[in-house]
């Protein structure tokens, strides 16, 4: 049979793990026709990330890679199942799999001491984690989960113990990942669908003994492949999401480790319908934000923001041509009327004695001028030496690019005029040009308003 094999390179950051590592070849025959593709996924922040698949020809599929530090891998279909590898480099991992699931590595494979005791784990953990996370293939219930989860808890204690491989880092997150993995499959018995739900007094014990804060005072979790769906699930169990729960105090007290109370406000984000109300929360919790995160955030904004298009302003913050950073709100209490533009944009460029004419007939007035470049960084000296060139006034900021404040208002043509009034909200995102009279009568009727 023929194989599909991708060749990749590629890095994966994971902070538990620092061995530099040789090629790893992976390889699935395929039984039956039902799975169109596999994937490889890494892990990121507690979840799978897809870097490579292989669709099925001729019942084989197979992976080629040289991971640059070793960590937790998935490969599944991106639906109905997947099977966690733990890679170092070096391995030759065969393995075969059908609609439903991938089987054990079979004999002819090379797999690191690591790799064996996940793949030991796997055997265990798999029938529980079928009924609670894949319930769809054979509609489980509690009354047939409660009794396997019990069944199950001696036989994952004693697995604990046998893991004590010459990796200490290993040993120490995949404790970690066993304890929640069995967690998420009880919490996924809770709040998945089912045709029938327990009710609390029928909760085995080891529901009351799953509440730790401790397990959460590291990032750990977020090493692990199924790190942040099991983070969420058990927000849930702890209450966050019912109406008589303060979710911003749960996540303050329950979990000590910022990079997860990140995770979990930038989910608990999702849940805004008023702008207004989101910027809010974003302001008071920004600080714990990665830039990666703020970046998630700012789309989350944006998209709110379009559905309130004539509320309060979306905020943006950029530096002047001395480094100091100005804010859409600093200025409220005056009209701000502001100019996306670039130096390479012809059309703004000849808007430029219009606005300055502009300028000059509202001066001593609460009107504040306030030209924003979409100019990339390497023309940052281009930028500051036409506002020299042509003596622009105002408050003169860059963007570098095409950045938050294009997402936010939806610009996708330059030059764009906006005008916001007193109070920072929406006079017009689509206003007049300079060398349009229309403007002036703008700012004049947003100058009388109270």
């Amino acid at each position: 049979m023929r194989k599909n094999v991708l060749i990749l390179v590629f890095a994966v950051l994971l902070g538990a793990c620092t061995q530099k590592s040789d090629y790893v070849d992976i390889t699935c025959q395929i039984e039956g026709d039902k799975v169109p593709k596999v994937v490889l996924y890494k892990v990121h922040r507690g979840a799978t990330v897809e870097i490579a698949s292989s669709v099925n020809e001729n019942g084989s599929v197979g992976f080629r890679f040289k991971p640059q530090q070793e960590g937790f891998y998935v490969l599944g279909d991106g639906r109905y199942f997947d099977y966690p590898l733990y890679l170092k480099g070096g391995e030759n991992i065969q393995l075969s799999m059908d609609e439903k699931a991938i089987v054990a590595p079979s004999s002819a494979s090379t797999l690191s001491e690591e790799g064996q005791v996940l793949a030991d784990w796997v055997k265990i953990i798999t029938p529980l984690k079928n009924k609670a996370v894949y319930f769809y293939a054979n509609r489980s219930d509690y009354k047939d989960f409660f009794p396997q989860l019990e069944e199950t808890i001696p036989v994952v204690e004693g697995f604990k113990k046998t893991i004590h491989t010459s990796n200490e880092k290993f040993n120490e997150v995949m404790l970690r990942n066993v304890d929640s993995e069995l967690a998420l499959s009880a919490l996924s018995l809770l709040y998945t669908p089912r045709a029938v739900h327990a009710k609390k007094e029928n909760y085995p014990a080891y529901y009351g003994a799953l509440k730790d804060k401790e397990k959460f005072s590291d990032d750990m979790l977020l090493c692990l492949p199924y790190g942040k769906r099991y983070l969420n699930l058990y927000s849930m169990f702890l209450g966050i999401g019912l109406p008589d729960v303060d979710a911003n105090e749960v996540i303050e007290t329950e979990f000590p480790e910022n990079k997860l109370k990140a995770e979990l406000y930038l989910r608990r984000a999702l849940v805004f319908k008023d702008y207004g109300l989101f910027v809010d929360f974003y302001e008071k919790h920004k600080d714990l934000f990665s830039d990666e995160q703020k970046t998630e955030m700012d789309n989350i904004g944006a998209k709110l923001y379009k559905n309130n298009p004539t509320g309060k302003a979306a905020d943006f913050t950029y530096p002047d041509a001395k480094g100091k950073m100005h804010s859409l709100s600093d200025y409220e209490g005056k009209v701000v009327v502001v100019d996306v533009w670039a130096t390479w944009c012809g059309p703004c460029m000849r808007e430029i004695p219009s606005l300055k004419k502009l300028e000059k007939e509202m001066h001593g007035k609460d009107v504040v001028f306030m030209g924003v470049s979409l100019d990339e960084k390497k023309n940052y000296d281009k930028w500051k030496n036409l506002l020299k060139e042509k003596e622009l006034g105002g408050v003169q900021l860059f963007a570098n690019g095409w950045s938050k404040i294009t997402k936010d208002y939806n610009i996708t043509g330059i030059p764009r005029f906006m005008v916001f009034d007193k109070k920072g909200h929406i006079v017009s995102v689509n206003a007049p040009r300079p060398s349009q009279p229309t403007l002036k009568v703008m700012i004049e009727k947003a100058l009388k308003q109270k």
